[in-house]
C-alpha cells in the first residue's frame, strides 16, 4: 500500500444538494406536506440547509461523494487488457483505492452563494424551483491508500483525470448532463 495525497480544484462551480435527517426521516414514514400548504420562502435558509457542514462550521465534501465520482470514472478506465475498475453494477475501485479523509473541507475565498434554477418533476414533467448552494471556485484536499500491487500510479491517475472531468461532483455534474462540478487534479503525490 502507497499514501497518496491529492489536491482537486473546481474548474466549474459545484452544486450541493444534501437531504437532511428531517427530510429523510419524512421519507422513510411517508410524510407529506399537506396540500395548500404555503411555507415561509427563505432562498439564503434554504440553500444553506443542503450544505454538508462540520463539527467546525465549515462546509465539506463527503467521502461518499468522491467515492462515486471515482467509481463513475471507472466505467471508463481499464485494469489489465479489457477489464473495465467499474461496470454498470459492480466496482473493483474500493478494493484499490481507500480514501482517508472523510470530510474534506472546501476551501473557497469567495464561500457559497445561492443557486436557483429551473428544473422539471419527472413524474408530471411540470416546472419546479430548485434552490442550492453554490461555490463558484473550489478546492478539496484528501488523502488515500492506493493498493500499488493491483494497480499502478499511472492508471489511478487516469481514474482521477476521467472521473474528476467527465463525470463530475455534486448536482447536475457531467454524469447527470450538467456542466456543474467538473475539477481537475492541483497536487499529486504517491508516497
Amino acid at each position: 500500500m502507497k499514501n497518496l495525497s491529492v489536491v482537486i480544484q473546481g474548474t466549474t462551480p459545484i452544486l450541493f444538494n444534501r437531504m437532511g435527517p428531517e427530510a429523510l426521516i419524512n421519507l422513510r414514514i411517508k410524510k407529506k406536506q399537506p396540500k395548500g400548504a404555503v411555507a415561509e420562502f427563505d432562498a439564503s435558509k434554504e440553500a444553506e440547509g443542503k450544505l454538508y457542514m462540520g463539527k467546525d462550521g465549515k462546509p465539506y465534501l463527503p467521502a461518499q461523494m468522491l467515492l462515486a465520482c471515482l467509481i463513475g470514472g471507472g466505467r471508463y478506465c481499464r485494469l489489465e487488457g479489457k477489464r473495465q475498475m467499474s461496470t454498470k453494477d459492480s466496482s473493483l475501485v474500493p478494493g484499490f483505492l481507500a480514501i482517508h479523509t472523510p470530510q474534506m473541507t472546501i476551501k473557497s475565498e469567495s464561500g457559497w452563494r445561492v443557486d436557483i434554477q429551473q428544473g422539471r418533476n419527472p413524474n408530471g414533467g411540470e416546472a419546479v424551483c430548485i434552490v442550492r448552494p453554490a461555490f463558484d471556485q473550489w478546492e478539496i484536499a484528501a488523502e488515500f491508500a492506493v493498493d500499488d500491487e493491483q494497480v499502478g500510479e499511472q492508471q489511478v491517475r487516469q481514474l482521477f483525470d476521467i472521473s474528476l472531468g467527465q463525470v463530475g461532483l455534486g448536482d447536475f455534474r457531467p454524469q447527470r448532463k450538467g456542466y456543474f462540478g467538473m475539477s481537475k487534479v492541483k497536487h499529486w503525490k504517491l508516497v
